[in-house]
């Protein structure tokens, strides 16, 4: 069971640094995320 679970976990935490990379090669993505 808390296998199962941290292996989502780190899917899915994977999954949102991969989002997190696309986004910031996206130039409006990167203002917002610069100005505050």
């Amino acid at each position: 069971m808390s296998t199962e679970r941290a292996t989502w976990s780190y899917t899915y935490e994977k999954g949102l640094v991969d989002i997190l990379k696309e986004l910031t090669n996206v130039p409006m993505f990167k203002t917002l995320i610069l100005l505050p």
